[in-house]
């Protein structure tokens, strides 16, 4: 798996080198600069190494606390010709309270190629991807013109599920305005999905990882008795560690008013064994997700996930966890004004009943959210976000199973083309 790797990192060298010997390729940039403060009420975030659930904390005495951050993420898209295209995505961060190693790194690298095949259309992507599952996430560079934070499952899929590989679409036209699409990926270096949704659990922010990153987890005890030789963070994606692919697959139907219904299949099929102070976790997930504008100003949207975690070899200590869940989104945009509210609901349940600490959690979590845009570039946002959340492991440090949060958050963010 790694030779396919260093292949299609050489196949990208050369398609550039060839595009600009022949004079063809055709550059567009896409850049998105968001300046962001946080009003925390909630415990330690687990991005600071704590059990919160939200993207900023509470101050020591328990006060509600402010905290910023700077974003600067950059796409470019090199078309080479009508067929084939590259596509890197790059980010640059400044965070208060962030525990986390990614200031600055790709996101995404992929080269496209397309064409008509049986008639209908046929697309090719190899690289580092997003998994094509979100209804959230449809503006550029993988963000979300609804809210500013995102779902539990599309906050996961940001920080976890980011498969590097190749993906097929298929795309053909059943009816005028009605089409069908179809695709799979084969999927390398995301051996430790499901690290974060076993140990910390759900959460709710928008935090996109870059490659090689090294996320924390929280001070769990069973990391000096049950697995001691499990380091203190995990890296989403990066190299392969089982040397076993991994496979999603996927159907889609798109109708008019934008309506959208597809399910998705998901399996990194890791071996679960450990390798350099990490697991390769074996997780597998359905995700079904639906979209409508029933008028041009309302945009509904909703997924829900349902799968199974899990790593380590019995009879020895080892985590086998069943997750689940939903989200409902309804935005509402009148003229430069755009009013969303989303509402979470999550869950985990313990499965391996073994010598580690419980992994169950439940919670939901409800967010409202204003946007203004000022100009076709600039605009402004506010967003409250109210979550209520239990997870008996944070017990022992906590003292209270409870990890109920508010936050408010506000940012003016940028938004750019240049041809």
């Amino acid at each position: 798996m790694r030779r396919s790797v260093r292949l299609t990192a050489c196949s990208l060298a050369l398609s550039l080198a060839c595009a600009f010997n022949a004079g063809a390729a055709d550059l567009h940039i896409f850049t998105l600069a968001s300046g962001q403060g946080t009003y925390a009420d909630s415990p330690t975030s687990w991005l600071d190494g704590g059990f919160g659930k939200l993207p900023g904390s509470s101050d020591a005495d328990g006060s509600a606390a402010a905290s910023g951050a700077l974003d600067v993420q950059a796409g470019l898209r090199l078309d080479l010709g009508t067929h084939w295209s590259v596509w890197t995505h790059v980010i640059a961060r400044a965070e208060d309270g962030v525990d986390a190693s990614g200031s600055a790194g790709v996101t995404e690298l992929w080269i496209e190629g397309s064409g008509d095949v049986a008639g209908g259309r046929l697309r090719a992507r190899a690289g580092m991807l997003f998994l094509p599952t979100s209804r959230e996430n449809v503006d550029v560079l993988w963000s979300s013109p609804y809210t500013i934070s995102l779902s539990a499952i599309n906050s996961w899929m940001a920080e976890e599920v980011r498969p590097t590989g190749v993906d097929l679409d298929y795309r053909y036209e059943l009816a005028p305005g009605v089409q069908l699409r179809a695709g799979g990926t084969a999927i390398v270096g995301n051996d430790t999905a499901g690290t974060l949704l076993a140990w910390r659990g759900w959460s709710i922010g928008s935090r996109v990882s870059v490659r090689n990153e090294e996320l924390p987890l929280p001070p769990l005890s069973t990391f000096s008795t049950s697995f001691p030789a499990q380091k203190n963070g995990t890296t989403p994606f990066g190299r392969d560690l089982d040397d076993r692919a991994g496979w999603s697959a996927r159907i889609r139907v798109d109708a008019p008013r934008n309506f959208v219904a597809q399910w998705t299949r998901f399996d990194t099929r890791g071996d679960r064994l450990l390798y350099d102070g990490q697991y390769s976790w074996r997780t597998s997930f359905d995700l079904v997700g639906l979209g409508w504008q029933p008028v041009e100003r309302l945009t509904l949207a909703a997924e829900h996930i349902r799968g199974k975690t899990g790593m380590g070899i019995a009879p020895a200590d080892r985590v086998d966890a069943q997750f689940e869940a939903t989200y409902t989104l309804a935005s509402w945009r009148i003229r430069q004004f755009r009013f969303s509210t989303r509402y979470d609901w999550f869950e985990t349940e313990e499965r391996d009943f073994s010598a580690a600490e419980s992994n169950d959690e439940t919670g939901s979590a409800l967010a409202v959210a204003i946007i203004f845009e000022a100009t076709p570039a600039w605009s402004l946002a506010v967003e409250l976000d109210d979550l209520e959340a239990t997870r008996p492991s944070a017990t022992g440090t906590l003292g209270t199973a409870s990890l109920d949060g508010r936050v408010l958050l506000l940012w003016a963010r940028y938004s750019g083309i240049f041809d």
